[in-house]
């Protein structure tokens, strides 16, 4: 073996650079390889799930208009109108229209139209009318309630305000002060038409 080759096949052993003393003169020529295919892009959201958030810390002024969910946790003054769920964690000044509604330890000073449930947890209180098809309140309402279907009112909520409404359920501790007027919605709907 001459000084070249001997040379050759060290730096082909410790580096893996130069000729190879074992291979053939004529290695068969390799195919190239097939490009990797391009991973088609995920959808991150779609579109009836949106949600619009305003994260805490943030402050907001002003209407807003949106299809899909709102998630308040910022300050926030001024009217929401959304044709998804409105989830409140903090307090807001304004009315908001929306299918459903849920107060979180949050106080709203406002009305609420729903189409659908208003949900307000232990630490939630309302100032202003709750008009919706059913309402969930373990907290505190000053204002008229016009629910459609059904009121559940858990043990040490209270309400100030005159209700009409379909039916009622009531835990032991839920506090009353107003009139209430108990309308089946069959008799709703007849009122409605004339």
């Amino acid at each position: 073996m001459s000084a070249k080759e001997n040379l050759n096949e060290a730096m082909f052993s410790m580096f893996g650079v130069g000729k190879d003393p074992n291979a053939a003169e004529n290695p068969p020529k390799a195919t190239p390889a097939a490009p990797a295919p391009v991973a088609a892009p995920q959808n991150v959201a779609r579109q009836d799930t949106a949600v619009t958030y305003l994260a805490p810390g943030s402050v907001m002024e002003g209407k807003l208009k949106t299809k899909g969910d709102v998630n308040i946790a910022g300050d926030f003054t001024g009217d929401i109108t959304a044709t998804g769920k409105v989830t409140l964690h903090s307090n807001l000044n304004g009315n908001v229209t929306a299918a459903n509604v849920q107060l979180v330890g949050c106080r709203l000073v406002g009305d609420i139209i729903a189409t659908g449930v208003v949900v307000l947890d232990s630490e939630a209180s309302v100032e202003g009318k709750i008009t919706a098809s059913d309402l969930i309140c373990a907290g505190h309402v000053k204002g008229d309630l016009e629910i459609r279907n059904n009121i559940a009112l858990k043990a040490n909520t209270s309400v100030e305000g005159n209700i009409v409404t379909g039916s009622m359920t009531m835990e032991q501790g839920a506090i009353i002060n107003g009139s209430m007027t108990m309308k089946p919605a069959a008799k709703k709907a007849e009122e409605e038409k004339k």
